[in-house]
């Protein structure tokens, strides 16, 4: 069963560190909240926050055979293709695991992207490199462009050196 949140928490009914958190442990792993990350901290443990930069946009596509898609647009590469999430449909209810490189995704406006690779690696079957074929590309992708719609996130970041009391806000 994959599980995925639809609505930011609170919409939910569940404070911000009510969140699921799937903790990893040299025995296997186990699902807690995020509430209760402490408790699964020592001295001189390393917590990594990711804070990379993503691009918040989505892009309703369709596959050759006439299937509904959604890009979820992550970043840009150096190389000038993109790394992308392929969801089902308009609604982004689950994860396309069926696609293939060289796939064909058309989008709006003559628009379409060609799958390169899985990424980071051939057995992934979640985020895939992407390179623009026609009609433009993602660059105009996301909030009051015809192509795309925003995908809200909100990020707070702590300053360097701040201890960690509770969840981090928005993350």
């Amino acid at each position: 069963m994959i599980a995925a949140a639809s609505r930011p928490p609170e919409q939910r009914g569940l404070a911000r560190d009510g969140v699921r958190l799937l903790v990893a442990t040299p025995d296997g792993g186990r699902h807690a909240r995020f509430a209760e990350l402490a408790l699964f901290l020592s001295a001189g443990d390393l917590l990594v926050v990711n804070t990379s930069a993503t691009v918040a946009a989505a892009v309703d596509g369709h596959r050759a055979d006439g299937r509904p898609v959604t890009v979820h647009v992550s970043s840009p590469l150096p190389d000038g293709t993109w790394l992308i999430e392929l969801r089902q449909g308009p609604a982004s209810t689950g994860r396309v695991t069926d696609a293939a490189a060289g796939e064909e995704i058309f989008l709006p406006a003559g628009g379409s992207l060609a799958l390169v690779r899985r990424y980071p690696d051939a057995d992934s079957d979640r985020m895939w490199v992407a390179s623009a074929t026609a009609g433009g590309g993602l660059g105009g992708a996301g909030a009051g462009t015809p192509a795309g719609r925003r995908v809200s996130r909100r990020v707070s970041r702590r300053p360097r050196g701040a201890a960690l009391s509770g969840p981090p806000d928005g993350s």
